[in-house]
């Protein structure tokens, strides 16, 4: 398996546990425009979501 998806498993298993999830390490494999662009992403879209549900506890 890509070191890459092996990273965005453990990212994803992490941010399961909630809005606080345990330190992500640092993928630190090879790079490209590619993987930057989906760690950004991944990184913004599980803000957001974090965003929204502390939102939602609020109402």
């Amino acid at each position: 398996s890509h070191p890459f998806i092996q990273h965005l498993a453990t990212v994803f298993s992490a941010y399961q546990v909630g809005p606080h999830p345990p330190p992500i390490p640092k993928y630190d494999g090879p790079t490209d425009w590619q993987t930057e662009l989906i760690s950004q992403n991944v990184d913004k879209l599980f803000r957001r979501l974090y965003d929204a549900e502390e939102t939602l506890e609020g109402l």
